[in-house]
């Protein structure tokens, strides 16, 4: 049934948690139709789990996923690797 679903990133969002992560949220996207990504809890993350949640946020066809609540650590990633439009709502990338 399509409705609105919040995924919590883990705390550790590294390499070893990607996988899961990425199939976690496509299957609520397949289940739910949109999915809120809640990074707030985010303390440690690499160049993987940011590479996750790009394919996710620049997909265009995913029109109702988004990121929520990134925490200063995930703001701090996507500042680092020049994509800080990517952690705010509504990016524009």
């Amino acid at each position: 049934m399509p409705g609105n679903y919040t995924y919590i990133l883990p705390d550790e969002f590294t390499i070893y948690e990607a996988s899961e992560v990425y199939c976690d949220i496509s299957e609520q996207l397949n289940t739910h139709g949109q999915c809120q990504i809640d990074g707030s809890r985010v303390e440690e993350v690499d160049t993987a789990g940011i590479q996750i949640l790009c394919k996710f946020l620049h997909d265009k066809s995913l029109k109702n996923i988004s990121l929520v609540e990134p925490s200063a650590r995930l703001q701090s990633a996507f500042s680092l690797l020049g994509l800080e439009s990517m952690s705010t709502p509504n990016h524009d990338e």
